[in-house]
């Protein structure tokens, strides 16, 4: 069962930040200086393997950034970033913004990988994370995570390492995972981890879910320890997991449910009469079912959840044909009249941990139960999927797919900001949510299931920022401590309806500045839109005389690099990174690194 929120966020676009009047983008073909740099070992872009077939694991990987920019060792003069090559050396990238020019150091530091990394299917690619201006994370994609003391990342000195642990993910065992993002707060480290874990039951929300692992690292007596481990299994489709500003607090954007891993979820009594207070008196009676039946035209089941896992001699089962008591270590469930008559040889039940699942086949006429127990009322009613896919069948002839023809011989479009909740499958609901991971509770939400995600940035030290699609136009949305959670940031205008049209984007960013958005391709091209410029002129649209107050260009970046006979040669290596800054766009592919200068800051 999903959390419930304590509180609901509507989510609303500052006015005074919206453009009604813009006109659209004007191509400019001015080129763009563009510096490069050879690495001498390509950097190691890794493909999902073939147990890695999930929606979940394809966008995963197709979401790692390769390129990992270092905030704390850039200053004004210099960027620096990070990249893992494929003798998995720790590759140090510094850019001169004066001298426009490259400097790449191979640190000395290697990743420590299994013997038979080739041979293991589940693993990810290495990602790395600065907390601070002194510490490293790295995750080797196999499962171990390394923290090293980096000194002064400015130089190619080696790292240290100072801790190295293989936490546990799933069911206690190591599983390989990504770091997501890690932090430096009150003298204590925090990393958020990703992995993707089979779901238990296969469902239409997919067969996998990811798991996220929030992991806390102290300094005691003089060595790195690790203190915490939290555990969230978000279903459906993941799109952004951040810290919010509070120190317990952390923001997803997905769809599905999230449940938290451990015992603190287990409602105890002492809960009901506190869902009843804030969320009414039928939320408290559900809260107090102990358990949940559902049936179909020929069975029954019956699900009961345990405190502690139990075992097969833990149960005791007296069944007849009308007739049924069900006890688990002396504590009888269920017991009394069925609401029909059953076939006690073909009816059984199964034990998975907590959960017993009773299985019951009917007999003497394949009618309706209305109740599962006559007189019981602590079981919930659920309707059975397979029973509706049956009746939805029978309501098809009543129904279209295709679009209806207006009386004048036009299809009739539709906007899906226009739909309503009734047209929305449970399956597509995406969600923003503040989980407050100390009193496992959710405590915040907001729903954004009719604006599509566009992409989400890191621009300063907080929480990533999100852009997502309202009508045609981008809204950049920051999240704050206030009492309203976000605020509007900036907008790029029309760029929902751009970004849609390229079916190629493998990254999309934007600089701090908010200058310009950028749609980077996974070979060769970006399409830089920039934030419209005023003009000064009475420049007037010729058809209907208004006053245009500012134009707003579109740039396309080729790259290319210079060949051995000193002419251009177009770039056909992947790209696998990029970076937005005010004044550059740092693009990576597997073999060259490049700088494309964008606007010079003194004009």
């Amino acid at each position: 069962m999903d959390l419930m929120p304590e509180s609901f966020i509507d989510i609303k676009p500052d006015p005074s930040l919206l453009d009604a009047n813009f006109d659209g983008y004007k191509l400019s073909l001015d080129p763009f200086p563009i510096y490069s740099y050879p690495l001498e070992v390509p950097v190691r872009e890794l493909q999902t393997s073939s147990v890695q077939y999930g929606f979940e694991h394809i966008k995963l990987f197709n979401d790692i950034n390769y390129l990992t920019y270092d905030p704390h060792s850039s200053d004004s003069g210099h960027r620096r970033f990070v990249t893992v090559l494929q003798n998995f050396h720790l590759c140090l990238i510094t850019f001169d913004i004066q001298t426009k020019k490259f400097s790449v150091d191979r640190n000395h530091t290697v990743i420590t990988v299994p013997l038979n990394e080739k041979e293991i299917q589940d693993r990810y690619p290495v990602t790395v994370s600065f907390p601070d201006a002194g510490h490293a994370f790295v995750s080797n994609g196999f499962g171990r995570l390394t923290m090293y003391i980096t000194v002064n990342r400015r130089s190619a000195t080696a790292w240290k390492e100072c801790l190295s642990v293989e936490p546990p993910i799933v069911d206690g065992e190591v599983n390989s995972f990504i770091i997501i993002e890690s932090r430096h707060i009150e003298n204590k480290f925090d990393i958020l981890l990703r992995s993707i874990i089979p779901s238990k039951k296969s469902s239409c929300q997919g067969n996998f879910s990811s798991k996220i692992t929030w992991l806390t690292v102290i300094s005691e007596d003089g060595k790195m320890k690790m203190t915490e481990n939290r555990s969230i299994i978000c279903t459906g489709h993941t799109e952004m997991v951040t810290f919010d500003k509070l120190p317990e607090s952390l923001i997803v954007i997905s769809t599905g449910d999230l449940s938290f891993c451990g015992d603190g979820l287990n409602a105890s009594d002492n809960t009901v009469p506190e869902m009843e207070r804030k969320y009414g008196a039928e939320t408290a009676k559900l809260a107090k079912k102990k358990y949940a039946w559902s049936q179909t035209a020929t069975d029954v089941t019956a699900v009961f959840t345990y405190d502690e896992i139990i075992s097969k001699k833990d149960v005791l089962l007296s069944l007849s044909a009308t007739s049924v008591h069900l006890s688990v270590k002396d504590v009888v469930l269920i017991g009394g009249i069925l609401g029909g008559s059953v076939d006690p040889t073909s009816s059984t039940y199964t034990i998975d941990d907590n959960k017993l699942e009773l299985f019951l086949v009917k007999s003497g006429g394949l009618t309706n139960w209305s109740e599962l127990v006559l007189g019981d009322d602590q079981g919930v009613y659920e309707v059975d999927p397979e029973s509706l896919n049956i009746v939805s069948k029978m309501l098809e002839r009543f129904t279209s797919e295709s679009e209806v023809l207006g009386s004048s011989g036009v299809e009739r479009n539709f906007n899906t900001e226009q739909m309503e909740d009734c047209d929305i499958s449970t399956d597509d609901i995406c969600k923003i949510r503040w989980l407050n991971c100390a009193s496992q509770k959710l405590s915040y939400e907001s729903d954004i299931t009719t604006h599509n995600i566009l992409f989400s940035v890191c621009l300063d030290s907080g929480p990533c920022f999100l852009c997502i699609r309202m009508d045609v136009d981008g809204i950049l949305w920051k999240f704050t401590e206030e009492s309203r959670k976000v605020q509007h940031y900036a907008t790029f205008n029309a760029f929902g309806y751009v970004q849609a049209s390229k079916t190629q984007r493998k990254f999309s960013s934007c600089p701090i500045d908010c200058s310009y958005a950028v749609i980077v391709e996974a070979k060769r091209h970006a399409f830089v839109y920039w934030q419209p410029s005023a003009i000064t002129s009475d420049l007037r649209n010729r058809k209907t005389g208004r006053r245009i107050g500012g134009v707003a260009k579109q740039q396309l970046i080729s790259l290319s690099k210079p060949s051995e006979f000193c002419d251009a040669n177009a770039v056909s290596e992947n790209i696998v990174g990029i970076h937005a800054d005010n004044e550059f766009l740092f693009i990576l592919t597997t073999t060259d690194i490049f700088a494309v200068f964008l606007k010079d800051p003194q004009l």
